[in-house]
């Protein structure tokens, strides 16, 4: 059998390797990207997302109510979901554009990526899920701390 397998072409034995490898969760099957409001309670995350051409439309997500985007892993089209959002802190609108999920780069998320938007920024997790890291954060006026009430 192994003596056959190497008499096969190249894109041939791609191709079987693909299949065989199909049976991998982080090869085949979907993924799952959630993006959860943990800002704070009584906080209102206004957002909208979209991937390549495809608008989600705009969503409001209460304190840890969360969206969710699943689709099937795929060789040949990168995925990657982008979201503008804000929301208030203590009457200074806040807002952003950040990278929710791109597949070149967030291999670790195991069909799982969940996404927390806290107070200082927005956060992954690493390794499964286990080790959280910072992916973007959110802008502020200079000198004011979170929570510090601005005069307009």
């Amino acid at each position: 059998m192994v003596s056959s397998f190497n008499n096969l072409h190249g894109p041939l034995k791609l191709f079987l390797v693909l299949i065989a490898l199909s049976g991998c969760s982080t090869i085949s099957g979907k993924v799952h990207v959630f993006l959860r409001n943990d800002i704070r309670n009584n906080v209102m995350l206004n957002i909208h997302c979209h991937e390549g051409a495809h608008d989600f439309g705009p969503q409001t997500l209460a304190y840890k109510q969360q969206a969710e985007w699943s689709f099937g892993f795929t060789f040949i089209v990168y995925k990657k979901i982008w979201c503008s959002a804000d929301w208030n802190d203590n009457n200074v609108m806040i807002k952003g554009n950040f990278e929710v999920y791109y597949d070149v780069t967030d291999f670790d998320c195991d069909g799982n990526c969940t996404r927390d938007a806290r107070s200082d920024g927005v956060w992954g997790y690493d390794n499964h899920g286990q080790q959280p890291h910072m992916i973007y954060r959110w802008p502020r006026l200079a000198g004011k701390a979170l929570g510090e009430k601005i005069k307009v």
